[in-house]
């Protein structure tokens, strides 16, 4: 037996913001490939880029060596440090420090460092060294001008925060950026001195065509600035 009734097919309803997202995904990529790609084989530039929207990947590229000697080349694990950057990281945690009253960024910075007790670095501030106008460039050289009359980029000045939250907080500076990157669900993220994993990239200056010269200034520079204090190494395994 069968039934003669007309059976109406269902249409869904359809998605138009979904579909333009879509397309706007698909541009995006095709943008990035485009200008990413040729500054790479302009600069023949060494190391990895990714683009992320969301948890959308839209552009993702590894060309070059982790080590130029060894010939190892970068993929989807190899860790990078990413210096400077961690700076921010390391102002956050003076920031924190702050909200629980231990320290106040109007305090002189001599108050938690002892070496900052002489003449003239005594009245160098913690804000002077969040925003480089410390007068700071080298620890233990003159200072370049008078505490907050103008601008000098300092790592060691950086270097003073990091050992001032260690101070303030009884905990060691890696202690302390562990437990930020925790609430921040940074997983994949370490400090410089307790990093233990593998495919750690080494840290040059330049291109392939210049690797050995800039490994020996990159060495060189680190050797000369103790960056321990706010440095730290990045890892993305996703």
């Amino acid at each position: 037996m069968f039934s003669c009734q007309k059976t109406e097919s269902v249409q869904l309803p359809v998605n138009k913001k979904e579909i333009a997202d879509s397309a706007v995904v698909a541009f995006q990529k095709k943008l990035y490939k485009t200008q990413i790609d040729s500054v790479f084989n302009q600069y023949n530039f060494n190391g990895s880029v990714a683009v992320f929207k969301d948890t959308i990947q839209l552009y993702r590229r590894n060309n070059g060596f982790a080590n130029f000697e060894s010939k190892t080349e970068i993929n989807d694990s190899t860790v990078f440090s990413i210096a400077s950057i961690s700076k921010q990281f390391t102002a956050v945690l003076i920031l924190l420090q702050m909200e629980q009253e231990k320290l106040n960024l109007n305090d002189k910075a001599s108050k938690y460092i002892k070496d900052f007790q002489k003449k003239e670095y005594e009245n160098i501030t913690i804000q002077q060294l969040l925003n480089h106008s410390s007068g700071l460039n080298n620890f233990g050289e003159k200072l370049l001008f008078k505490s907050g009359s103008g601008f000098n980029y300092s790592n060691d000045g950086f270097n003073t925060l990091g050992k001032i939250v260690e101070t303030v907080s009884g905990k060691s500076f890696d202690d302390n950026m562990l437990e930020l990157l925790k609430k921040a669900g940074m997983k994949s993220s370490s400090t410089g001195r307790i990093f233990k994993g593998e495919n750690f990239a080494q840290t040059y200056v330049g291109n392939s065509k210049n690797s050995e010269k800039g490994r020996k200034y990159a060495e060189k520079t680190e050797q000369q600035r103790n960056w321990n204090s706010c440095r730290w190494r990045f890892v993305d395994n996703r």
